[in-house]
């Protein structure tokens, strides 16, 4: 067989295992699977406003959490991690409601004792115990980022 048809072959069917194209295979590396949707945390630090255009620029989204098994698929990308705070895809609004990025009111949350204070405006998540705090948008964490599906990932534009 011609050694140009094998290699052909295997990056063929490399591709059919990953069910990803090679930039969304990428950005996916290390990325968590649940229920169709895809979390990865990153380490760089930046204002909660950068760090959803980080997330958006790839394709995904910061992470929004509905329910407490989705909150622990968050955690679970924070193990390996190094900072302390990460955040998340909830905000607060000018009616002081919490809205998750998509535009739903948040309904279910894990706040840290003492939280939300009266100042946080954006939510993070605690890498040492799962529970969330709020901060201003200015202050620098680390962030997850999570995709609707594989198809959506894709090298940052940014």
């Amino acid at each position: 067989m011609n050694i140009k048809k094998v290699f052909s072959a295997i990056a063929v069917c490399g591709t059919m295992l990953l069910g990803a194209s090679g930039a969304q295979a990428h950005v996916l590396d290390g990325a968590i699977e649940w229920n169709g949707h895809y979390y990865k945390s990153y380490e760089v630090e930046m204002n909660w406003k950068n760090a959803k255009a980080f997330c958006e620029g790839m394709g995904g989204h910061l992470v929004t959490i509905e329910s407490h098994e989705e909150n622990m698929v968050a955690v679970r990308t924070l193990v390996n991690g190094h900072k302390y705070n990460y955040w998340i895809g909830a905000y607060r609004d000018q009616n002081q409601m919490y809205r998750w990025i998509s535009g739903k009111i948040v309904t279910d949350f894990y706040w840290e004792p003492g939280e939300p204070w009266s100042g946080g405006e954006d939510i993070y998540i605690k890498r040492e115990s799962g529970q969330w705090a709020a901060h201003w948008e200015t202050n620098m964490n680390s962030i997850i980022c999570e995709w609707d599906s594989a198809a959506s990932a894709h090298d940052s534009t940014l």
